[in-house]
């Protein structure tokens, strides 16, 4: 669901806020995560057909919010959010991965 351009600018700084304060303190995991993936959800269009069209769009939301946290953190926080950021993008939502043929 692609959302309004104020909309997707308030998700975005709310999930940096969180990304942040969770990298630096190490407290608030699930709401990071909730407000992570809230963000992500907001970037990625409806298009329950296309699994990679859908994937992609999730990594171009991670790399939009991965680019507002570079500057408040060192390199080790840094890395320690890359890591679960992109365990969170790669985290498809339950209703794509129901048309996943195997």
């Amino acid at each position: 669901m692609i959302t309004s351009e104020q909309e997707q600018n308030f998700l975005l700084s709310e999930a940096v806020d969180a990304a942040i304060h969770w990298a630096r303190t190490g407290t608030g995991y699930f709401s990071m995560r909730d407000k992570v993936e809230a963000f992500l959800q907001a970037n990625t269009p409806d298009n329950e057909h296309s699994l990679w069209f859908t994937h992609n769009s999730r990594k171009l939301a991670m790399h939009q919010l991965m680019s507002k946290c570079i500057n408040p953190l060192s390199p080790a926080e840094l890395s320690k959010l890359d890591h679960e950021i992109r365990d969170i993008a790669a985290t498809l939502p339950e209703n794509s991965v129901r048309h996943l043929r195997r």
